[in-house]
């Protein structure tokens, strides 16, 4: 039988409790756990979906074998994470999406800067389709025709992984991670387009620099509530539950 519950989400709760914004759902406000907690009478906790993502990864993924690692994440949004010795590292101000605001160059000579949650998001992605006079079609479709080799979608999805992959060099000359996990819904772009990755990383990091191992979680819901699960053992060792 649960003797607690978790509950994640593209927002902020700074209490656990009250989601104070949640901008994917246009909430404000929201006594989530306490409207859930009535439904289930379990006690309930509520946190950022990227920063419960992060402490699965440092306690059953990637945190297992380095240290140091950071998770960035690609699709409905852009999310960033870090931990160390199994700790993720947080602050009041992590949860609001700040990456999303980052600068990332395009292939223009000379390049452009575009915000990451402009140029790494589905509906970034849908946009750039559109440009090019075709029907419109969701990212994960494109992603698809990628796959399949239309030409279209492959230099679409080519361009999003090279910008994954400066991202990911961004974060890593501030970080240091030992290694970078890249997960959430387009995630599978950087496992499709690899070197394009790769080149992308290269574009923006020291030649002497040591590569960066990548690691690639395809997008499963239930490694996202796995994440939650996390959360709500935390809270629990914590006295918090």
């Amino acid at each position: 039988q649960p003797t607690a519950l978790a509950v994640t989400l593209g927002g902020t709760s700074r209490d656990g409790r009250i989601v104070d914004q949640a901008v994917f759902l246009g909430w404000h406000g929201v006594h989530l756990a306490d409207m859930i907690e009535a439904e289930t009478g379990l006690p309930t906790t509520v946190g950022n979906d990227v920063a419960a993502m992060t402490q699965q990864e440092a306690w059953f993924g990637a945190g297992r074998e380095a240290d140091r690692f950071t998770l960035v994440t690609v699709g409905s949004g852009v999310g960033h994470g870090l931990a160390i010795s199994h700790d993720v590292i947080s602050t009041a101000d992590a949860d609001l999406g700040l990456t999303g605001l980052m600068p990332i160059p395009d292939d223009s000579h000379p390049p452009l800067t575009h915000p990451a949650m402009d140029c790494l998001t589905d509906g970034a992605l849908e946009a750039e389709w559109l440009k090019l006079g075709l029907p419109p079609t969701d990212a994960a479709s494109i992603v698809s025709l990628a796959r399949h080799g239309d030409p279209h979608a492959v230099a679409l999805c080519a361009a999003f992984a090279r910008r994954i992959g400066r991202l990911i060099a961004m974060s890593a000359a501030f970080t240091l991670p030992q290694v970078i996990v890249v997960a959430g819904e387009r995630a599978s772009i950087a496992s499709l387009f690899e070197e394009q990755v790769m080149t992308g990383i290269a574009q923006l990091r020291h030649a002497a620099a040591a590569p960066i191992p990548v690691i690639v979680r395809e997008h499963n819901r239930s490694d996202w509530a796995r994440g939650a699960a996390a959360l709500a053992v935390r809270a629990r060792v914590q006295g918090e539950l």
